[in-house]
């Protein structure tokens, strides 16, 4: 299969895994849109290919999913990069740590992926990017394990959904 002609948009696309994955899937033909919420690691990561364009995106917030849809979907692949980590004893998260793994882990993947597959017509795929603390606990990450867990189970529940 051929990527040339495929939109491809991959959240936290400008560090680590997403901005690698930006990379090949513009090697590879496609047009690439990375999001987040900060532009100096977006720009870092656009330079490094032409096939690589950027858009600022709070995954979070729902009215900014659907505006990053509206202005540039849709999209044959989408990928749910983005993610945040954070590590503390259990008693001593703050209801704020837990709600806010919990937004940028879970909720946003879900928000990005409700809006792309409304706009998804015939051959697309979803692809969520998780962590082996979505398959096991890890001491000191329970919220972070918690989220991740979570994306598991929507992403298998989706691929019954839709396949």
């Amino acid at each position: 299969m051929t990527l040339a002609g495929k939109k491809v948009l991959i959240t936290g696309g400008g560090t680590g895994v997403g901005a690698d994955l930006a990379v090949g899937f513009a090697k590879q033909g496609a047009t690439v849109l990375i999001c987040g919420r900060r532009k100096e690691p977006l720009d870092a990561t656009q330079s490094k290919h032409q096939g690589i364009t950027l858009a600022l995106c709070d995954i979070t917030d729902e009215a900014s999913v659907m505006d990053l849809f509206q202005k540039n979907g849709p999209f044959d692949i989408v990928i749910a990069n983005a993610g945040q980590a954070g590590s503390s004893p259990f008693a001593k998260t703050t209801l704020a740590q837990w709600n806010n793994l919990l937004a940028v882990n879970l909720t946003g993947t879900f928000l990005v992926f409700r809006e792309a597959l409304v706009r998804m017509k015939g051959w697309g795929r979803l692809i969520s990017i998780c962590s082996t603390a979505g398959l096991k606990g890890y001491a000191r990450v329970a919220p972070y394990a918690a989220a991740k867990h979570g994306v598991v189970g929507l992403t298998r529940s989706l691929a019954l959904e839709v396949s």
